[in-house]
């Protein structure tokens, strides 16, 4: 399998900055699940279909940055369609509820906005990425020292390192 250097900008998603504009409850009525309009700055809001209902408020989500990943293959979920996956770090103490927080984007970002393994030069991903093949890309990704990373390079856009919140422990998993 490719580093993420070469993974994450050009076999795979390079994750791109979006703008969440609206966060609508599921038509399913489902008390998971949020049903959420991203602007990934191309013109085109995507509809995602995000499992973040019982961890992010309505309130916090609308409006704000975060780091989604476009290519994957859109799928339905309870019904919807999902264009897109926001990313969270997700930690399940022991004896304890999971602890979900969408990862942090630095400031100065827009939508559009690539996310990279630091040192990494973008590159033009392809237009689907196979389900398989995320989902390894999964495995490599994890919590340290506040920062989001692959295989522990940190991930970054041009404004700096794509964060996690202070509570997220080191080794807490990220899709």
């Amino acid at each position: 399998m490719p580093e993420l250097c070469s993974l994450l900008s050009s076999v795979s998603a390079p994750p791109q900055i979006g703008r969440v504009t609206s966060v609508d409850n599921h038509p399913s009525g489902s008390e998971k699940l949020w049903l959420c309009k991203i602007d990934v700055g191309d013109g085109k809001e995507r509809q995602v279909v995000a499992g973040l209902k019982q961890h992010v408020s309505r309130e916090e989500l609308t409006g704000r940055l975060v780091a989604v990943v476009l290519n994957l293959k859109p799928a339905k979920l309870a019904g919807e369609l999902s264009e897109a996956m926001v990313l969270a770090a997700e930690h399940q103490p022991e004896g304890g509820d999971v602890l979900v927080r969408v990862l942090l984007v630095p400031d100065g970002c827009q939508p559009g906005d690539l996310v990279m393994c630091e040192g990494s030069e973008p590159a033009v991903p392809p237009k689907e990425c196979k389900s398989k093949f995320w989902k390894e890309v999964v495995e490599g990704l994890a919590v340290r020292g506040g920062v989001a990373r692959y295989k522990n390079k940190p991930l970054v856009t041009w404004s700096g390192p794509v964060k996690v919140a202070a509570d997220m422990p080191d080794g807490a998993g990220i899709h």
